[in-house]
């Protein structure tokens, strides 16, 4: 096998902070579509200010759902799946690559029989509101799990107490169809959003997870580039409408606030995916453990470097989640060794396996933690989750000094 550092540049340690050195720069080549797209934007948008931060001594307001409820009653009372034919129950926390507090993040206590995700009913009501985090799950890459990551994670993180909102970005339309968002529901979709012809509040619609909302997408998406292209603000449409979906929520004063966005971006460096990481404050990557994934991952940092450079100074990679592991196979093992070895602590602990029910889950409509909550890729995604919830912490803390 190749040595991947041919093709993969060394950005260091993770550093949830900005950091200008915190990706390589880009060697001279030809611009692709995505530089030209990244820096044409930026002299359309001169002079806008950078992407909305929360501070460290000041989080911005969290953005929340729509007035009316957009979290339908609890996943412990929805219709078992035909596939399991026994009761589910929570696995036991995993101690070796979970953090230390995730036995209190992920909540998965089964009592009552029949329960298929048995989340908590409440947060505790004592905690206090938290910032809105906007994480876009990006690879151009098709094929390596983004919106397996988007659906089940999205429910392993409403799993842990979280409100969050998931934003399909995909033409395809995947991450609405695999959290059962029929195609005739989709009324008001995010290609509505981008147009201007609807605000991101009016397109959320609630899942069969509780404390999980969805802004579905349809193939109209296809054909956005036409639709906004000749616009100033071309690249910021997404980041303006969950701005403006923030500033409502703060003035509505709405109790149940999104702590989580997750943005499904689609198999492209687009100008949809330029508008996820114009908005995102972080990326969370997906890589399929294979050899040719390995090779778009070194063009994937390019383009975060220029969106950095050009568009959202305080974007930055959230991690790197290694998917459909295969332990039988020899070469998942070394493509592993070699993305820890080049990239660091920006690789999540938690590996992904190859799962059949993971699989089969979107056919049914459902993330996997409800279709089959004790299989594998269920332990997996639940805690990958708990990852995601320790590196914001260990952010935050760094941010209060």
């Amino acid at each position: 096998m190749s040595d991947p550092s041919d093709f993969i540049e060394d950005p260091g340690p993770f550093e949830p902070e900005t950091s200008p050195e915190e990706l390589p720069p880009a060697k001279m080549e030809p611009k692709s579509f995505a530089a030209s797209l990244i820096a044409e934007a930026a002299v359309r948008a001169e002079p806008r200010p950078a992407a909305p931060q929360p501070a460290a001594d000041e989080p911005p307001p969290s953005a929340g759902v729509p007035d009316e409820p957009t979290v339908v009653t609890d996943i412990s009372t929805a219709e078992a799946s035909p596939a399991p034919t026994e009761t589910a129950e929570a696995p036991e926390q995993p101690d070796a690559a979970e953090p230390a507090d995730a036995s209190q993040s992920v909540e998965t206590a089964a009592d009552a029989p029949g329960e298929v995700v048995p989340f908590p009913a409440e947060r505790a009501a004592s905690e206090s509101p938290r910032a809105l985090r906007i994480l876009a799950i990006a690879n151009q890459k098709g094929g390596v799990g983004k919106t397996t990551t988007a659906i089940n994670l999205g429910t392993a993180l409403a799993a842990a107490g979280e409100r969050v909102l998931v934003i399909d970005l995909d033409p395809q339309g995947n991450a609405s169809t695999g959290l059962g968002i029929d195609r005739k529901n989709r009324a008001l979709t995010t290609y509505d959003v981008l147009i201007g012809q609807a605000s991101l509040r009016d397109t959320i619609l609630p899942t069969a997870v509780a404390r999980l909302s969805i802004a579905p997408s349809t193939i109209d998406l296809a054909g956005i580039e036409l639709e906004i292209g000749p616009m100033r603000d071309r690249a910021f449409r997404l980041r303006d409408a969950l701005t403006a979906l923030t500033a409502l929520t703060a003035e509505l004063g709405a109790d149940d606030a999104f702590t989580y966005v997750l943005v499904d971006c689609p198999p492209a460096l687009n100008l949809l995916t330029v508008n996820a990481m114009a908005a995102a404050h972080a990326i969370i990557v997906p890589l399929q453990c294979e050899f040719f994934a390995l090779e778009g991952l070194s063009q994937l940092l390019k383009t975060v470097d220029q969106v950095k450079t050009a568009l959202n100074p305080a974007l930055a990679i959230h991690g790197i989640v290694l998917t459909m592991y295969d332990k039988r196979n020899n070469l998942s093992d070394q493509v592993v060794d070699d993305v820890r070895q080049f990239m660091g602590s920006r690789v999540y602990n938690t590996v992904i396996p190859r799962n059949v029910r993971v699989s089969e889950a979107p056919s049914y409509g459902k993330p996997v933690l409800v279709y089959d909550l004790k299989c594998a890729g269920s332990e997996a995604y639940l805690r990958l989750a708990a990852e995601v919830i320790q590196r914001e912490k260990d952010m935050t803390e760094r941010l209060a000094g």
